[in-house]
């Protein structure tokens, strides 16, 4: 059985689509890691200008790698470490656009300047107020504690750091991109609660 390091790009990315190989989505991130801070650099200045922090944006590589794979097509002709440059790029255009308008609803980053108690403004010069208890009541309606847990981890209040994927993953006996899929739906119950008026993140 060959070495899982000597094996091309693309049969890790089939092996991640197909079986969900959590070893192959580690090699991924393994080799080109690099390239995602690489290119996140050129945009960190920024970036960073409309109040996240370089980590912040950092420590959603995982989910940048992760979400590039799912959507790969090599018919298209291109390398898988030239899609991910691509896919960096536009998560970091998206994260500029993201701080110069204001969106209708909350979004990731306003939920997650919640948890993380940042001072994220909306056009009538509020910030997010709301209890980190209160939205993690919210998600009690979904019937997956996993979302529960991951999102507990992943905020921890009485953290100066939060955990990553890979550590969060390991504590919960889950796949990195289970919990990547999984913390992304309780973000969308979150945004649906909003919409819904059942959460006012600025009462």
């Amino acid at each position: 059985m060959a070495d899982i390091s000597e094996l091309p790009d693309i049969t890790l990315v089939n092996k991640v689509k197909e079986n969900a190989c959590s070893e192959s989505f580690n090699e991924l991130s393994r080799r080109h890691s690099k390239l995602f801070y690489k290119i996140c650099q050129n945009y960190i200045k920024v970036i960073t200008s409309f109040g996240l922090s370089q980590s912040d944006v950092f420590e959603e590589k995982d989910i940048v790698i992760f979400e590039a794979i799912l959507k790969f097509n090599p018919d298209r002709g291109a390398l898988f470490s030239t899609w991910l440059g691509n896919y960096t790029r536009y998560f970091c255009l998206n994260k500029i656009n993201a701080g110069k308008k204001m969106p209708e609803v909350a979004g990731e980053e306003e939920i997650e300047a919640v948890f993380n108690n940042r001072s994220v403004e909306d056009y009538e010069g509020k910030a997010p107020t709301l209890d980190f208890e209160v939205i993690m009541n919210t998600l009690s309606d979904t019937q997956d504690n996993r979302i529960i847990d991951i999102f507990r981890l992943r905020y921890d209040p009485d953290r100066s750091k939060k955990r990553t994927w890979a550590n969060i993953a390991q504590q919960l006996c889950l796949t990195v991109q289970t919990t990547i899929v999984l913390h992304k739906k309780g973000l969308a119950l979150l945004r649906e609660a909003i919409v819904d008026k059942k959460l006012d993140i600025y009462c």
